[in-house]
């Protein structure tokens, strides 16, 4: 853990504390010590497994590139999920050893960890044989359209050739290895290879993010420009059903995203096949850090609905990364909100929830755990839900050495919030490039006698107008560009996007 004295505070308490548990335990801590600059990170005792890694990066694959991991099994059986499998050798490269017995089947499973293009030819090929009985190589899709497979029946080194042909839409699916229960015989193989063909899809293409030129968009395009926006398919938020690609339009020069409230009796539905309480939500590709982020939005004028412009970006640690060990907390959070409508938050028994008031948070910057967050409650001086449009701006500055770092949010050019961090130490200006969202979508975890912080969605449908989006970067010296965690598996495919 990394702690950060101030200017005038440099006493420090330390605490070793055992939680409260049921059924109650005990708690062993040794070899406290506190030293300037940080402790080396751990590692796993004699005898006791590897720490846990992060999450392997994935990128865009090339035109005849390998899209499944380590076919060869030189690494071992990293990136498979193996179930009664080991490694074998065989002349001096090593292969995969299925083994099932006369009760349990063996399996070797990988996901292919892109979607592979609508109309594509492909072929899955590998190397294989069998001790006795037969086995089964195959490609199957999520959705069961495609099941594509081949026998192994002989004791002999044997090429595996399986093809198939993707339908309209892009496909999600896994290479799997199978030998059946009853056999008691083993399934060998090696060089497993699935070419990609170009056109495949994933949503991040580089993990690891870099510094980008100025974006801008007006929408003017018959679609959204796939290549700089993600349209966001998840939840989150209480009881609601998240933010869908059905809701997402373009059309006279707008993006228009659509909320279905608590009236709402259409057909679109949202995650778990909510109805009701469903929005829409955009992100950016690529990730942003410091600079000027504008939005010219029209918000719509009903309460239940937050009309949202944030930044975003999430890591958890892993107990095999440092930082997991030294920042001070493993779950790193950066983020920067623009909310509307909401109450004021102070207490007073007439706080009503409208549309003159708004959220302007700021979370992570080098301040973590629970707390690590500003949460300003600015009155804007204006009914932002009055049917016009209007230019709300963020100016989020992550600082230098010895410069402090700095958000300030403005409405049509009118500064109504800001919070400065500190020159040093620790503070809540984020300082990680992130996604970029616009969205309108349903807090619903219950605030004082309504649905959520934003009020009761009663009504059947409303929506929020975007015209132009500009985001311009001020690269400060203090901007970090690292990878999420999950940067993907929560957005649309592009065939989902707005038809022209």
């Amino acid at each position: 853990l990394t702690f950060t004295t101030g200017a005038t505070s440099t006493s420090t308490s330390i605490w070793v504390q055992a939680g409260r548990n049921n059924p109650g335990g005990r708690v062993w801590a040794d070899d406290l010590r506190v030293v300037e600059g940080q402790l080396p990170p751990p590692i796993a005792d004699i005898g006791q497994p590897p720490f846990a890694q992060a999450p392997p990066l994935i990128s865009q694959p090339a035109t005849g590139q390998n899209l499944l991991s380590n076919g060869t099994f030189s690494n071992g059986l990293q990136r498979w999920v193996a179930d009664r499998t080991t490694l074998a050798a065989a002349s001096t490269n090593p292969v995969a050893r299925v083994t099932s017995t006369t009760t349990d089947t063996a399996r070797l499973v990988q996901d292919v960890p892109v979607l592979l293009a609508p109309n594509t030819d492909y072929s899955l090929t590998a190397r294989a044989r069998v001790t006795a009985g037969d086995a089964t190589l195959a490609f199957t899709s999520k959705d069961a359209t495609i099941n594509a497979s081949q026998l192994v029946t002989s004791s002999q080194w044997q090429s595996v050739t399986i093809r198939f042909r993707t339908g309209a839409h892009y496909v999600a699916g896994k290479v799997t290895a199978e030998n059946w229960k009853g056999d008691d015989a083993s399934l060998e193989i090696d060089d497993v290879v699935m070419l990609a063909r170009g056109g495949e899809w994933l949503d991040t293409p580089s993990p690891v993010p870099s510094p980008q030129p100025t974006l801008f968009d007006d929408f003017s395009g018959a679609t959204l420009n796939k290549d700089q926006w993600l349209i966001a398919n998840k939840a989150w938020g209480g009881a609601n059903g998240g933010v869908v690609p059905e809701n997402v339009s373009i059309s006279n020069g707008t993006l228009k995203l659509k909320g279905n409230g608590d009236r709402y009796t259409g057909n679109t539905a949202g995650l778990s096949g909510r109805k009701t309480r469903v929005g829409s939500a955009i992100a950016t590709r690529n990730y942003y850090a410091s600079g000027r982020y504008e939005v010219r939005a029209k918000v719509p004028r009903t309460l239940g609905a937050c009309t949202a412009f944030w930044s975003y970006h999430y890591i958890e640690y892993a107990p095999s990364q440092p930082e997991y060990w030294q920042e001070p907390n493993r779950i790193r959070n950066s983020e920067i909100d623009w909310e509307f409508p909401t109450a004021s938050d102070d207490g007073s028994s007439n706080d009503s929830v409208t549309f003159d008031k708004a959220r302007a948070n700021s979370w992570g910057g080098k301040f973590g755990g629970e707390g690590g967050n500003v949460s300003l409650r600015p009155n804007i001086g204006q009914l932002v839900g009055d049917g016009n449009f209007h230019t709300y701006t963020y100016d989020w500055r992550s600082g230098s050495p010895g410069v402090s770092g700095y958000i300030a949010w403005s409405i049509d050019g009118q500064e109504v919030a800001r919070y400065t961090g500190s020159s040093f130490g620790q503070d809540n200006v984020p300082f990680r490039a992130s996604r970029f969202w616009l969205g309108l979508w349903f807090p619903a975890s219950g605030y004082k006698d309504m649905v959520g912080w934003a009020g009761n969605p009663d009504f059947d449908q409303t929506t929020l107008e975007l015209d132009w989006v500009r985001i311009t970067p001020t690269t400060d010296a203090n901007d970090r560009y690292e990878a999420e965690t999950w940067p993907n598996g929560f957005y649309a495919t592009p065939d989902q996007y707005p038809k022209p």
